[in-house]
């Protein structure tokens, strides 16, 4: 935090200080980077400058999977995945943490025949490319050849923006027109990104840098249970505080008991966003729109048995914690913001209730809050 000069020259007149000597890092890896500092060399004018970085090999483990939303506009998968889920599983609430494990399983082995088939396709349409290309060039311009060479070049074009697709989406590149797809920086983005992601050292509570995977998935366990463990809970207070509130009337409180409906259950779907992070399944928003028909009346049946339960799917009560650079030393947990991803599943439930509940805010939260309320507005 003090400033301090790398190049210091004393003389008579006075002295001249500046700080002329660096060390650059990448800020895709600064992560890796833990202290610095400078030191006097005596046989020279310029200070030592010293970096302590981490440049061992470790690697992140392999990336929670999420469906590819490419998937969806292939009329053999949609088919092919109809058929499968109807024959395996014909009912309740058991399968349906193992319904979703299998189609998982599924989507991954059509994506892997379909993208091998795609590679083999592309190699083909290159060697057919390149043939024409060599007699093209001996030959005149209005050769019969053109037209087939030009065809050929579109499919092979067609085929390689959809496999650049697909690191543009890993990548989270938002400006795809502006890049060239077909470049090596473009497909590095993807590397790139997870560097920059990759957690490489933590402070321990004393501040001692810690490197070992081990000691650093101690610390962040131990950091974020203190951010997501329950608080006490004064059973006195709430009785007090409960007893002040206003309640909904009894028709109202009726119907929000009931179980939720297909309806309501597809009008919370379709009021989601689309484009957002998946849960532990993978099974993203889109993915749940486009077999709404077969997924929609078993969660709904999943629900009405939760409810007598009382117990949610296991899939539903997990969460995947992703933490996001911030701003400042990654060194410090405080510095890499948590994010909870949520099985879409749950969110639909969540949204469902939400609407439900949205139609009797109104007549529980005092006239003088007008945030969040339907009808209400600041100017009430």
């Amino acid at each position: 935090d003090n400033v301090t000069f790398t190049y210091v020259q004393v003389e008579e007149d006075g002295s001249r200080h500046s700080r002329l000597d660096r060390i650059y890092f990448s800020r895709f890896h600064l992560a890796r980077a833990h202290a610095s500092g400078v030191r006097p060399a005596p046989f020279s004018d310029h200070h030592l400058v010293t970096v302590t970085a981490s440049l061992s090999s470790e690697r992140s483990g392999p990336a929670y999977w999420n469906v590819d939303n490419s998937l969806l506009e292939d009329v053999g998968f949609i088919a092919s995945f109809r058929e499968f889920w109807l024959a395996c599983f014909p009912s309740a609430r058991q399968w349906w943490d193992v319904g979703k494990v299998h189609a998982g399983l599924f989507c991954r082995y059509y994506t892997w025949g379909a993208s091998r088939r795609r590679d083999a396709v592309i190699g083909q349409l290159e060697r057919e490319v390149l043939e024409p290309e060599r007699r093209l060039a001996s030959g005149p311009e209005d050769s019969p050849l053109c037209a087939p060479y030009r065809k050929k070049r579109e499919e092979l074009r067609t085929l390689e923006d959809h496999r650049a697709r697909g690191a543009f989406v890993r990548s989270c590149t938002r400006l795809l027109w502006e890049m060239d797809r077909g470049s090596c920086f473009f497909y590095g983005l993807e590397k790139r990104r997870g560097a920059k992601n990759l957690v490489t050292c933590l402070l321990a509570e004393d501040s001692t840098p810690l490197t070992d995977p081990e000691e650093m998935r101690g610390r962040a366990r131990s950091f974020n249970a203190g951010l997501f463990s329950p608080d006490q809970i004064d059973a006195e207070a709430c009785r007090v505080l409960w007893t002040e509130l206003p309640t909904v009337s009894p028709g109202d409180r009726e119907r929000l008991e009931l179980p939720l409906s297909l309806a309501e259950l597809s009008e919370a779907l379709h009021r989601m966003p689309t484009n957002k992070s998946p849960g532990m399944d993978g099974l993203t928003m889109e993915f749940y729109r486009v077999f709404w028909d077969v997924f929609g009346p078993d969660l709904v049946t999943v629900w009405a048995e939760s409810l007598q339960s009382g117990v949610l799917p296991l899939s539903c009560r997990r969460a995947m914690l992703a933490l996001l650079p911030k701003k400042g030393d990654l060194c410090d947990l405080q510095n890499w913001c948590p994010v909870l991803l949520l099985s879409t599943d749950y969110k639909v439930i969540e949204k469902a209730i939400s609407l439900q509940l949205g139609s009797v805010l109104v007549d529980v939260v005092h006239p003088n809050q007008t945030y969040t309320v339907p009808g209400r507005t600041i100017f009430d």
